[in-house]
C-alpha cells in the first residue's frame, strides 16, 4: 500500500489509502471480538469463569433476561437468548442506518462547499453542482479566500455536533438491544460508533 502510495499516486488522489482504511477499521473490529471469545474459551478451559472479580460476571441492571441454571457453572442465572435479542438489533439497525446516512450526507454538503469534492477531480460521483460551485474560483467559498476557512471551521463544529448526536443514538439503540454484561453494551456502541467513523 505505502509503495503504491509513492509511486502511482499522491497523498490526495489515492484510492489505496481508502480501502486499506475502511479494511483496517474492519479488521481491528473482528480481531477484538473474537480475542473475546477466544478470551472466553481460555476462561472456561481454565476454570477461571468462577472468579468473582471477573468482568463478565458483573450484569447490567438494566438486563432483563429469564432465570435458569447456567449450563456452564451450574448456577442460577438470567438468560436472554441470542434468537430473542435478533428482532432487537433488527430494529436497533433500521434506526441507526438512516442516521449515520443522515450524517454522510451533511459532511459530503460541506466537502462540496469547501471544493474538497469537484467534478474534475473526482469525476462527479459525490459532486453537488449547486455546492460545488460555491468554491469556484472568486465564489464566496473559493479555497484561496478567507471565506473558505469560516466553511471549514463550521464543518469542524458540525461534524463535533454530529458525532456527540450519533454517540448519544447509539447509546439509546444498544440500551434497547438488552445487554447482560457492561462489556457487551461497551461492544455493540464501539461497533456502531465505529461504523459512522469509517
Amino acid at each position: 500500500v505505502f509503495i503504491a502510495n509513492n509511486t502511482i499516486y499522491t497523498f490526495n488522489d489515492s484510492p489505496i489509502s481508502a480501502c486499506y482504511s475502511v479494511f483496517m477499521t474492519f479488521w481491528g473490529v473482528f480481531f477484538m471480538v473474537n480475542w473475546s471469545r477466544h478470551q472466553r474459551s481460555l476462561n472456561i478451559l481454565w476454570d477461571d469463569y468462577a472468579n468473582k472479580n471477573n468482568e463478565e460476571m458483573h450484569i447490567r441492571k438494566q438486563f432483563r433476561g429469564v432465570p435458569r441454571i447456567s449450563p456452564v457453572t451450574d448456577k442460577p442465572d438470567t438468560h436472554f437468548s441470542f434468537v430473542q435479542r435478533l428482532p432487537l438489533y433488527a430494529v436497533s439497525f433500521a434506526i441507526c442506518i438512516p442516521c449515520l446516512a443522515a450524517c454522510i450526507c451533511i459532511i459530503i454538503c460541506f466537502l462540496n462547499m469547501t471544493g474538497v469534492i469537484r467534478p474534475e477531480h473526482h469525476g462527479g460521483v459525490f459532486d453537488i453542482p449547486s455546492l460545488s460551485a460555491l468554491a469556484n474560483p472568486g465564489a464566496i467559498f473559493d479555497p484561496l479566500g478567507s471565506m473558505n476557512m469560516v466553511a471549514a471551521a463550521i464543518q469542524a463544529v458540525t461534524t463535533i455536533v454530529i458525532n456527540l448526536g450519533f454517540r448519544r443514538v447509539a447509546v439509546w439503540t444498544t440500551e434497547f438491544e438488552n445487554h447482560k454484561t457492561q462489556r457487551e453494551f461497551e461492544y455493540s456502541v464501539f461497533i456502531k460508533i465505529g461504523r459512522a467513523h469509517v
